[in-house]
């Protein structure tokens, strides 16, 4: 691949840059998932809150039911209706909050605990209210004869009475569990995410690492080569050549060196030839220079005798 030094840089960078938006898009996503988790469990906590104040606000009723019959005071027959009201709107916000698969069980108390007031209500507490009028106007017989109809009505109610206490403890074990368990999820997708995170992170130190190191040698390497080489160009030694061979701007550098050694390599070859047509034609100066000496000497010799014969 065919790639300048910056465009080298800029894609190392930009996987570093990657990974890292990977990174925080995982933990974006996951602190999503955590505060879901979250949300979770404050409904739970909200259902365990609303079942414990059932159970507390029902046995309440159960008690004020009892005081009543016991004393007959008229603030205690307010009490217990206002209880069951009080019981009935704590149940409906259960219901409204419950868990689809928990919704037809939490509707069934609902309807349940109003059956039980209206029973309570309309047949329990006003035979209750005769029994103390009776007994505390001295009536005993009449008394006898309203708590028998008190202990009936109780012994028919009981096992509805027993099904709303036991079905309301039930609920608030069952949000006390399930309040456990969404904490426990919580805990250990926590443990996993730091986990993921922990090595996602050494993953991008990793890769930032190798890649620095990467660039590091993808540059130092080819530019000691040639400075090395230019070295040796500078002191005459033309006998190696650069091997540098890459595509980018140093690749470009490196092939202007190998055309300056090139053109190194011809000049000197030429100024060696040229030495050596200078030398052929020097001595080819230096024989005519000799044949041209011995002939002045011949003539010389020549112009000497006919003078001798002269005289």
């Amino acid at each position: 691949m065919k790639l300048k030094v910056g465009a080298k840089i800029g894609l190392s960078f930009g996987v570093v840059i990657t990974l890292i938006m990977i990174l925080g898009i995982y933990s974006l996503t996951s602190l999503r998932s955590a505060n879901e988790d979250l949300v979770k469990i404050n409904e739970a906590n909200q259902r365990m809150a609303l079942a414990n104040d059932i159970v507390i606000q029902y046995k309440s009723t159960v008690s004020e039911i009892r005081a009543y019959v016991a004393y007959g005071d008229q603030a205690r027959f307010d009490k217990v209706e206002s209880n069951f009201n009080q019981v009935l709107t704590l149940e409906k916000e259960l219901l409204q909050m419950a868990r689809p698969d928990k919704k037809q069980a939490v509707q069934a108390l609902v309807d349940e605990t109003a059956a039980y007031k209206n029973v309570i209500m309309s047949e329990y507490m006003p035979v209750a209210k005769e029994y103390n009028k009776e007994l505390t106007a001295g009536n005993f017989t009449k008394s006898e004869e309203h708590r028998k109809k008190l202990t009936e009505i109780a012994k028919n109610v009981a096992p509805r009475a027993a099904g709303i206490e036991k079905t309301t403890d039930e609920f608030s074990n069952i949000n006390v569990e399930a309040a456990k368990g969404l904490i426990k999820d919580s805990v250990e997708k926590a443990d996993s995410v730091m986990m993921s995170s922990t090595v996602i992170s050494l993953l991008v130190l990793l890769l930032g690492i190798a890649i620095a190191i990467f660039l590091t040698n993808m540059i130092r390497r080819p530019v000691v080569a040639l400075t090395e080489i230019a070295k040796q160009y500078a002191l005459g030694d033309l006998r190696n050549r650069v091997e540098v061979k890459t595509s980018d701007e140093i690749g470009e550098l490196a092939d202007s060196i190998r055309t300056m050694h090139t053109s190194f390599v011809d000049m000197i070859s030429n100024i060696r030839s040229a030495s050596e047509q200078l030398a052929a034609t020097s001595e080819e100066m230096a024989a005519s220079t000799e044949e041209v000496t011995a002939t002045s000497s011949q003539i010389s010799d020549n112009m000497q005798n006919l003078a001798s014969e002269a005289e």
